[in-house]
């Protein structure tokens, strides 16, 4: 029902102005706008104690048996809300000020309450005077009223907890009569994402990640006195260890390493009555470039550096054996692809060629490897 005020405005305004206005459009373009606020939401938000209390107020004044109840009135109405405004502040104390008294009766800790804040924005009508947002809350299949708000302008702000809802807007001409209604809009507020202590020291300040991984490395002879000898079969025999570490710190395309490694492998073949097989560890550094793929538990990596080989030459014939060993340089490059399976566990798959230095007879060779690692 139309309260006394808006009945005379609307008489006054009758005629011209009355036939201008215009219902709204039941079309509205909602959007939601949600955020997470950490912190402590006031509890009395949009308390209307005047509205109360003035009612109240004005009848103990009339109600008083004294013939100066008038000059009273104004006496009365000033110490009774003085007396409530007092009450409400004792009794409304902020949430940190309980938990600041409690942490000092003993508690021992204190606890941050979350809340979420959503913004709730539709587009409005120039002759529309306020509009009602209407809340529902989402229970298994069903929905029940949860929150009722009024606001005058095309947007509210509201707090809801995790949860399904939904809601719709109905509008309110200048006489306060409903007009257009929204199709109800579903809503999803879901709990913030919380990262665990492990993940934020494994995300925070370690400047270096460091690496061990063992693999599979066979060996594949391309060119010179080693492919003359052995020819270019594949040659399984062949390990290598690794442990390295990057730096987390610099913001770079690629993330820069380095790398110790060591490696053994070992090459055997008849030839006629004769056997020759050769016997080899190798020692090295490598200058390691990272980069991560679009899936966090993917990279690339490339290699490059140098070591030092000592090798072992030994020839059966017959009832005869020889044995011949020396250290010789090598360079090497390498690519791998690495992917994370289970918490720091990976697995890692690549190649590499080496351009084995000799005083007689350069030798090149490829060596594929297949492993699994650990980071820390």
């Amino acid at each position: 029902m139309m309260n006394k005020g808006y009945y005379t405005a609307g008489q006054a305004l009758q005629g011209s102005c009355l036939r201008n206005l215009q219902k709204p459009t039941a079309a509205f373009r909602v959007q939601v706008r949600t955020k997470v606020r950490r912190g402590i939401l006031n509890r009395a938000r949009r308390a209307k104690v005047p509205l109360l209390i003035k009612p109240f107020v004005s009848s103990l004044a009339r109600s008083c048996p004294c013939k100066h109840g008038r000059d009273l009135a104004p006496f009365v109405n000033k110490s009774f809300l003085l007396v409530i405004l007092t009450t409400l502040f004792f009794i409304s104390q902020p949430l940190w000020a309980q938990d600041a008294q409690s942490a000092a009766q003993g508690a021992g800790h204190y606890v941050i309450e979350q809340r979420y804040v959503q913004q709730l924005v539709w587009v409005g009508d120039e002759y529309t005077f306020k509009y009602e947002v209407v809340i529902e809350r989402g229970e298994g299949k069903t929905y029940s009223a949860y929150q009722r708000e009024f606001t005058e302008k095309p947007a509210l702000q509201i707090s809801l907890p995790p949860g399904n809802y939904r809601y719709r807007i109905i509008s309110y001409d200048y006489l306060e009569q409903p007009g257009g209604v929204s199709e109800w809009v579903n809503l999803e507020i879901k709990p913030s994402p919380t990262v665990s202590v492990d993940e934020q020291t494994e995300s925070g300040s370690d400047i270096f990640n460091f690496y061990l991984s063992a693999a599979w490395s066979p060996l594949i002879p391309v060119y010179g006195g080693i492919q003359e000898i052995f020819g270019k079969e594949f040659y399984a025999a062949g390990a290598s260890l690794r442990f390295g570490a990057f730096f987390n710190k610099l913001n770079w395309w690629f993330i820069p390493g380095l790398e110790l490694s060591t490696s053994w492998y070992t090459l055997n073949k008849a030839q006629g009555g004769d056997t020759v097989g050769i016997y080899a560890g190798v020692t090295g550094f490598n200058i390691a470039m990272q980069k991560n793929l679009p899936n966090p538990k993917m990279t690339v990596t490339l290699r490059t550096g140098g070591a030092l080989a000592f090798q072992t030459g030994e020839t059966n014939s017959g009832e005869e054996s020889y044995t011949i060993g020396g250290i010789a340089p090598q360079f090497n490059v390498e690519a791998s692809f690495l992917y994370q399976v289970w918490k720091q566990l990976y697995i890692e798959a690549g190649a590499g060629f080496t351009f084995h230095l000799s005083q007689n007879n350069s030798s090149g060779y490829l060596r594929p490897w297949l492993g699994a690692g650990w980071k820390f």
